[in-house]
């Protein structure tokens, strides 16, 4: 029917919403935390009990950043809404990081601030700044001419609206024009931030916006949000159009929300030219700005290359010498990041793997590294510490756990160490432990407003740097006395040399390193390089240096010699491109008055139910979740489904009704999923009412009297006037134990399902159902161009059994998997072995899916009755055929995957055995959007070939096989 040919389309639709839809949440603060909310005119900012100064705060920078966010993009924060937006403060991880999600609508801030700053503004002011930019990007989808759609999709269809118009490169690189422009510093006025660009412009690597944005599986590419900040930015400042966003809105309600190419036909109508020449324009301008810079700054200095080549891109950052051997945290496209050693030939020797970690810092006198770096909670994502870690040759250990210290730098003369703290109050200070086991010596608060980054010992004093709403600042301790700055620029990675220190500085518009003299109290410009260098490492009469080139971020050495020093003038910032025309291009908003609410209890009860999506359609998002083309038409038709979710995101679920049109009737069904995370197990409830007949399960014998024989007949209701409708529910536990650090990511997940329905054995007996499973794993994170981890196994223990003895079989299974190297360092070798066990029982259920692929359900079911089976497969996966070509924004052709696969399957009881096999290939065209879904997309087809020893008995069994079996892939990854 032409129903099922529509609605498929309308659940790929779903995909597209931006934050996923059900939809997305970032995890769970700890079950015990209570919460209040503080209520400004625009947000309901909802924060943990007891941390009222930084829900006080960051209420005041969101409603001071409102009126100025909203002056170029056409709408302030919320204006399309009659209820505040909610606004959740999340202080108990160490991550730093901030998301605006529609579906349900709301702001989560991870408020501790971030070690490792991008540029010089404060945490919360940017946050305030980049989250408020997007609140007010979303509000022409809630306005005119889009109310119809809200009034019948609810904040789905605003979600839907994003994908379609804008996308996450144009709302990110749009979120930091605004930064840049309202703000002393933002990512636009650092040198880091389009280094790459620099670099590659340089090399006459002019690609378009596309493979910009899309990037691509060969070639080291930024993220989106430096192609959408050159884009946006560059065509704003280039050609002079300030209200560049504010246009691209309205054209789409001037057009009645049919405005097709939006972002394309807006640039045309504002520079009158294509979108292509336009940032081919600005790319071109930029370069000519950058070669001219380069002319006034040179002639550079001359290094030597240390490290080789690499074949794909490749960073080496944070230099550290011991021992006079050089060492290096490596990562890459192809490689995980790790520690490793640099050889004189400059071959790479792995040392140990890495985490989310601060530079490495060597003790002479403890003889060991030290860092920091962000443990999780094992079960609330939401809860993390940052501990001191610290290994010698031998042994790496925590020296300190569930702390927040970050930059750890060790004294030179003694086993001390001073650290970053930072407090669930967004305050900071800065403290000495003991470098052995980990105890406090002593602590200085920093005053307020000031963010410690990082520490250095110079000549028995410390030093610090710190951001205020003034930029970087070098500061002397233990009062925090102010020696350079603040200034808007950066002033990052202290160490000591020669009693000066040393810190670098994108104050010539490019990193380089400087040196602040305390006995004269001048700050010198040491290095002059074309595109710039960090990491500096001073070993003998030599200086180290990692430098960006197209290949990767290589290591270069010079002699201290030939550095030609000279003083730096910190009063004369740097002209970023596109910085100052932003800024100029900014209305000055009249700052509005607004009050503060005195805060109040958050009651979670009261909020666990917040129906945010319905849609005049049935769908099953968990089962299109993943858009497989199999399951598209049975998750997704006739009816209607409503969705919810709480502002703390422990709480969704949906509920649906689905018309199915079944052999020449309608059947009517009722379908409902509520899951709960606010407890130590997660706990998820399902219901399905009417999916077809309630059964009756009976005995029967043979006609020849020797075997018996389970048969089913529909249940009668109690007036023998039809069937009783099916209804099943489910009741599921599990705890997601996540034990992920030092750059592996580990897991154990226990769970406990109980399923149970109207269904009725002889004599009325209810059926069961109760499910058991562990599960466990360990593998190495996976790079940008490699299809699987390079290293990893996990395994699996499940028994399932119905509360029927003797009658229905339990079933056990094991099943183990892992990944390893290719024989090129894209590709990946996948391999499974999955066991079942028929225990003691007349007749059994298909548990885990034993059939080789390309056999159908028919035979899966055929071979649960056997007492045991083994199914061994392969999978080798490798990328062919970069294409890195764009359809315009209609679809971005990255590559094609070839995957050649195996499955061999053996199968016995005590009087039958046999053997079933597949084997085949998979090619898809990988694609980094298709249409109005901005996510990769495979697209492609599957091969089987059916064989084996049994394969003849099941063809004349009557069971449905093939030899040969094609399948269309098409998944979307979210």
């Amino acid at each position: 029917m032409v129903y099922r040919r529509i609605l498929p389309l309308l659940a790929a639709l779903l995909a597209a919403f931006p934050a996923a839809a059900q939809f997305h949440t970032m995890g769970e603060d700890p079950g015990s935390v209570r919460w209040n909310t503080i209520e400004t005119s625009t947000y309901r900012v909802i924060y943990p009990r007891g941390l009222d100064s930084l829900g006080r705060a960051y209420a005041i920078a969101l409603e001071r950043a409102a009126g100025p966010v909203g002056a170029t993009v056409g709408a302030r924060p919320n204006a399309a809404y009659k209820t505040r937006m909610p606004v959740v403060l999340h202080p108990f991880t160490a991550y730093s990081n901030g998301q605006v999600t529609w579906a349900p609508r709301r702001m989560e801030l991870l408020t501790t601030p971030d070690a490792f700053p991008d540029d010089a503004t404060p945490w919360m002011t940017q946050l305030a700044i980049h989250e408020s930019r997007h609140v007010a990007q979303m509000q022409a989808m809630a306005q005119k001419p889009f109310r119809w759609l809200n009034v019948l999709t609810g904040q789905g269809g605003t979600g839907l609206l994003a994908a379609v118009y804008g996308g996450p490169a144009f709302f990110e690189g749009d979120a930091v024009a605004a930064e840049t422009a309202l703000t002393r510093s933002g990512r636009g006025r650092t040198a880091s931030f389009l280094e790459y660009y620099r670099v590659s412009f340089a090399a006459g690597d002019f690609r378009n916006y596309w493979r910009w944005r899309y990037g691509s599986q060969r070639y080291y590419t930024p993220d989106y949000y430096r192609a959408g900040y050159l884009a946006v930015a560059g065509i704003r400042a280039h050609f002079g159009v300030p209200d560049l966003s504010a246009r691209f809105y309205q054209r789409i309600a001037d057009h009645g929300g049919l405005a097709f190419f939006n972002w394309q036909n807006t640039v045309r109508e504002a520079t009158g030219k294509s979108f292509k020449t336009a940032f081919a324009e600005v790319c071109a301008d930029l370069q000519k700005q950058w070669a001219a810079d380069e002319a006034k700054r040179g002639p550079f200095l001359q290094s030597e290359l240390v490290s080789r080549v690499p074949r794909r891109f490749t960073e080496f950052e944070e230099l550290e010498t011991v021992n006079g051997e050089l060492y290096a945290i490596r990562s890459g496209i192809t490689r995980p990041t790790q520690y490793v050693k640099i050889g004189p030939d400059g071959r790479e020797t792995p040392a140990f793997m890495l985490g989310s970690t601060s530079p490495l810092k060597y003790s002479e006198p403890a003889g060991r590294f030290y860092w920091s770096e962000i443990v999780r909670d094992p079960r609330w994502p939401l809860r993390s510490y940052s501990v001191i870690r610290s290994s010698d040759s031998r042994k790496t250990r925590s020296l300190t756990r569930k702390t927040r210290y970050y930059n750890p730098t060790p004294s030179p003369d003694e086993q001390l160490l001073s650290v970053t703290e930072y407090l669930l109050d967004g305050t900071s200070r800065v403290v000495l432990l003991d470098a052995r086991d980990g105890s406090v010596h002593k602590s200085w608060n920093a005053p307020a407003g000031m963010q410690v980054l990082e520490t250095a010992w110079v000549d028995g004093t410390l030093y610090a740097n710190a951001v205020t709403t003034h930029g970087y600042g070098l500061y002397r301790l233990p009062d925090f006395t102010p020696v350079l700055g603040p200034r808007a620029v950066k002033m990052e990675d202290l160490w000591d040399h020669n009693g000066r220190l040393m810190f670098v500085s994108d104050l010539s518009g490019v990193d380089e390193l400087y040196a602040y003299d305390p006995k004269d109290g001048y700050a010198r410009q040491l290095t002059n390089t074309r595109f710039g260098a960090s990491s500096f490492l001073a070993k003998g009469d030599t200086l180290y240096f990692s430098a960006l080139q197209p290949e990767g971020r290589l290591i270069h050495k010079v002699a201290w010699k030939k550095l030609r020093p000279r003083l730096a003038d910190f009063s004369t910032l740097p002209d970023f491109p596109f910085a100052k025309k932003l800024s100029a291009g900014e209305p000055q908003a009249p700052e509005q008055p607004f009050r503060l609410s005195k805060p109040k209890p958050y009651n979670k009860l009261a909020h666990l139910f917040r129906f945010h999506t319905w849609l005049p359609a049935y769908v099953d998002y968990d089962g299109i979740e993943e858009l497989s083309l199999d399951r598209l038409t049975e998750d997704a038709g006739l009816g209607a489904t409503a969705f919810w979710q709480n502002d703390l995101g422990t709480s969704y679920g949906f509920a649906g009704y689905h018309a199915d049109f079944q052999e020449g009737a309608w059947r009517h069904k009722l379908h409902g999923k509520w899951t709960y995370s606010g407890l130590y197990p997660v706990l998820e409830a399902s219901i399905d009412f009417n999916e077809r007949e309630a059964q009756y399960y009976y005995l029967a014998w043979t006609k020849d009297q020797k075997s018996l024989l389970l048969k089913t007949q529909p249940r009668e209701n109690a007036a023998g006037t039809g069937p009783i409708p099916s209804l099943t529910g489910t009741l599921r536990a599990y705890i997601p134990w996540n034990f992920s650090s030092g750059g592996y990511l580990r897991g154990v997940v226990p769970s406990a399902t109980l399923s149970m329905s109207n269904d009725r054995f002889q004599h009325n007996q209810l059926l069961y159902r109760t499910s058991l499973n562990l599960r466990a794993y360990t593998m190495e994170r996976t790079p940008d161009s490699r299809v699987y981890p390079r290293l990893g196994i996990g395994g699996e223990l499940g028994l399932s059994f119905r509360w029927t003895p003797g009658l229905f079989a339990p079933s056990a299974y094991a099943y183990a998997y892992g990944y390893l190297p290719g024989l090129h360092e894209t590709h990946g070798l996948s391999w499974s072995v999955l066991g079942t066990k028929r225990l003691d029982g007349m007749f059994s259920e298909p548990y885990a899916n034993i059939s080789p692929r390309g056999f159908g359900s028919s035979v899966r079911n055929q071979l649960a009755a056997y007492e045991t089976a083994v199914k061994a497969s392969l999978d080798y996966k490798m990328p062919l055929l970069p294409l890195d070509f764009a359809l315009g924004p209609v679809a971005y052709l990255r590559n094609f995957e070839l995957t050649l696969h195996g499955d061999y399957t053996a199968f016995a009881s005590p009087q039958l055995g046999g053997s079933l096999y597949s084997a085949g290939a998979d090619l898809a065209l990988v694609l980094g959007n298709l249409a109005w879904i901005p996510y990769p997309t495979r697209v492609g087809v599957s091969y089987n070939y059916n064989g084996g020893a049994s394969y003849a008995d099941f063809a004349a069994q009557g069971l449905p096989v093939e030899r040969h079996v094609f399948s269309l892939i098409f998944s979307v990854e979210m």
